[in-house]
């Protein structure tokens, strides 16, 4: 698998949570929200910032898109 490459908008978004961990990512569907998020939370967990996450999300994504996209 290749390595993860962060688009523009992927790396504003992983800035935006790890300046602020409480906050809320509205972007379209397509642009890599959920990946500059799993990126972000590694991020602030790696530096002790957060322990836990909710995330808010449709059923359908968070069961059939987030397993596939973290793996």
């Amino acid at each position: 698998m290749p390595s993860f490459k962060p688009s523009e908008m992927q790396k504003q978004m992983i800035r935006a949570i790890a300046a602020h961990p409480r906050c809320n990512i509205h972007a379209p569907m397509g642009s890599g929200k959920t990946s500059a998020t799993g990126i972000a939370i590694a991020l602030l967990r790696k530096r002790g910032e957060v322990g836990r996450v909710l995330i808010l999300a449709p059923k359908h994504v968070a069961q059939n898109v987030w397993p596939v996209e973290f793996a």
